[in-house]
């Protein structure tokens, strides 16, 4: 009699709840439940609704689902039953109660595995959920072990959609480790499963997970590629929670490239987005990276306005949990706009507020053994009237190990929770430490390019005159002093080389070796042709591409130079062979066939003290040695620390 009355109410209790749409399918979906002619048809469209569940407000979702749990227990179809709790596991994992989706997912899983191969579909998608529970449980090795289970298994049903959603999750956990390379890969695997783009436009996730990677990886165009796919492709599904989570990976994309300008406009989208929805979960946590952003583009009164909406919100819906963040984004804010008053305040306040919640949470849960301590005892002493003495002793001694064990669950919850205070405050102070030195960075960059506009602006200038004023006094055609001008116009033009490369390395932030080899075969151009009867060879071996500071590229090259200039001018052969091999270390040797320089150089000139304290200061060794047959070789080492 229940489940009829539950039935012919069930249009009126749907109309009541349905309120404001998110997008145009929910809409037809929802009609299509209200004109359902019988409970077979009605629960059919209840499940193609709560398939929108992405789409759907947290509290909406549940209601749809329990109105097909109540359905699916009058059907004389048992995997409807399951297909039901799916949708109930699905609202568990929006409303962060992981356990509660675990334990469903796990009995779903074992009822499917006996009804037999007709259930395989359903069986797939639970395993995919469940999947999803473990990692974001942070047990990220046995997710991924569900992802690599699901995915065998929807090899050999030749399901394709499931294999896309298993190839993405195995993705998902790499990247969740911060494993970009092999996340990548298993990210083109996912989209190079099918050509259909009916199954590209419904995981869009997969592009904007793409986007994500190359964001971090600081391969902005690639990532601005993916994630407008992405977006669009959202857009077309109507998905509107992998919308909003592209709309903030494209505004992330262009915060990390300096242009706060074009981000703020997708992150207030994402936000509108998610408010449609209907969400507070995700509203409030926009709102706090909203503000944070706010706060880090020195827009205090912005990101304070952002902050507080979150506060009242997240104090409307209970969602204490949430209070701290929006507090730290808040105090970030109150610092950008240099009220440090303010801003020590409610930094005090965040612990305390964290501790609040713990203490909630803990009183909740033992309430909840409390509870369930009760209602065991109730039972044991129905138990014990019909037992005779020898099993009631056992219930008693049930009873002591369950009120133990609560104890002991409790004082394991309050030991880490102190434990995860005590990495927050780390991590506070960790992220504080990466400011101050990204800070230095910075200045230390801007710093250079001072002086490299110095050095162009000012010396490039002077140096340029002194060598169009020779080339003005070589014109006049004076013999005595034509010999004079030449070695002026030759000093300068050396002046501005070496000018010019100093600039280059100056600008640079870091420098690869393939390119400072490039720029010392330049070095060598100049001067080849001033000496036409010099068999010059230079060899370049780089198996690894090594990275090097500025000041070590400026001082390996010019560490090449002098030796190269020593051999070319002072060694009286014919012949200087220069090898460069790079990977794991870099060895440079600079070898002559004349009498080299460790028989005609003073091996304590200035030229050679400064290529061993170039070596000195960097770590590297560097010996001058006689040829086998004659010359000498000046040999360069720099292992990689």
């Amino acid at each position: 009699m229940r489940k009829q009355l539950f039935t012919l109410c069930l249009p009126v209790f749907l109309a009541a709840f349905q309120g404001s749409s998110q997008t145009q399918t929910i809409d037809r979906l929802k009609k299509q439940v209200a004109l359902a002619s019988n409970p077979q048809q009605r629960l059919q469209a209840l499940f193609r609704l709560c398939e929108q569940r992405q789409s759907l407000s947290t509290d909406t979702l549940f209601r749809y689902a329990q109105a097909a749990k109540q359905l699916s227990l009058a059907s004389e179809y048992p995997v409807q039953k399951a297909w039901a709790d799916y949708y109930m596991a699905n609202y568990f994992v929006k409303n962060g109660r992981l356990d509660s989706a675990l334990l469903l997912c796990n009995g779903s899983l074992a009822t499917l595995s006996q009804a037999g191969q007709a259930d395989t579909e359903y069986w797939l998608k639970f395993a995919a959920l469940k999947a999803q529970v473990l990692v974001k449980s942070n047990k990220y090795k046995d997710g991924i072990a569900v992802y690599y289970n699901t995915l065998a298994k929807a090899e050999r049903t030749n399901d394709t959609l499931l294999q896309m959603i298993a190839k993405n999750g195995v993705g998902w956990v790499n990247m969740e480790m911060e494993q970009n390379d092999e996340a990548l890969k298993w990210f083109y695997r996912a989209l190079q499963t099918s050509g259909n783009p009916v199954l590209h436009r419904k995981n869009s996730n997969i592009y904007s997970n793409i986007a994500a990677i190359y964001t971090a990886l600081n391969q902005f165009d690639s990532a601005d590629q993916y994630v407008r796919k992405a977006i669009a492709f959202a857009r077309e599904d109507e998905n509107l929670f992998y919308l909003s989570n592209s709309l903030n990976i494209l505004a992330d994309n262009y915060i990390r490239q300096n242009k706060p300008a074009l981000a703020e406009a997708p992150l207030k989208e994402a936000l509108q987005i998610r408010e449609r929805i209907g969400d507070p979960f995700y509203i409030v946590s926009d709102l706090s990276q909203l503000a944070l952003f706010y706060a880090e583009q020195r827009q205090p009164a912005k990101g304070i306005a952002a902050s507080n909406k979150g506060i009242s919100i997240a104090r409307k819906y209970g969602l204490t949990a949430k209070l701290p963040y929006l507090q730290f984004a808040l105090a970030k804010n109150y610092k950008a706009a240099g009220d440090y008053l303010q801003y020590g305040e409610i930094m005090e306040n965040v612990l305390s507020l964290k501790d609040s919640v713990y203490q909630q949470n803990s009183e909740e849960e033992l309430v909840g053994l409390k509870a369930r301590y009760n209602q065991q005892k109730q039972e044991n002493l129905i138990i014990q009237q019909k037992l005779d003495l020898s099993r009631q002793n056992t219930v008693i001694y049930g009873g002591v190990t369950v009120g133990f064990f609560g104890i002991v669950i409790a004082g394991i919850l309050f030991s880490n929770y102190r434990r995860r205070q005590r990495r927050i405050v780390e991590q506070l102070k960790e992220e504080e430490a990466r400011n101050v030195q990204q800070a230095i960075l910075t200045a230390e960059e801007n710093e250079r390019k001072r002086i490299s506009a110095d050095l162009h602006d000012n010396l490039g200038a002077y140096a340029s005159a002194i060598s169009a004023n020779a080339d003005d006094l070589m014109l006049t055609g004076d013999p005595g002093t034509s010999t004079l001008v030449s070695n002026i116009k030759n000093n300068a033009d050396d002046i501005l080389n070496s000018l010019n490369e100093t600039i280059w390395v100056l600008n640079k932030t870091e420098i690869f070796l393939s390119s400072l080899c490039d720029r010392f075969k330049t070095y060598v151009a100049r001067i080849r042709d001033s000496y036409p009867d010099m068999l010059l060879n230079i060899n370049e071996t780089i198996l690894q591409d090594i990275c090097l500071s500025p000041e070590a590229a400026l001082n390996m090259l010019r560490i090449m130079q002098e030796a190269f200039h020593n051999a070319i001018k002072h060694s009286k052969g014919d012949s200087i062979t220069v090898e460069i091999t790079g990977g794991p270390a870099i060895e440079v040797s600079i070898a002559d066939n004349g009498q080299g320089m460790v028989q005609t150089v003073n091996l304590t000139g200035h030229g050679i003290k400064n290529m061993q304290r170039r070596a000195r200061a960097n770590g590297w060794t560097l010996t001058l040695e006689r040829g086998e047959v004659s010359g000498t070789i000046v040999k360069l080492s720099a292992a990689l620390l």
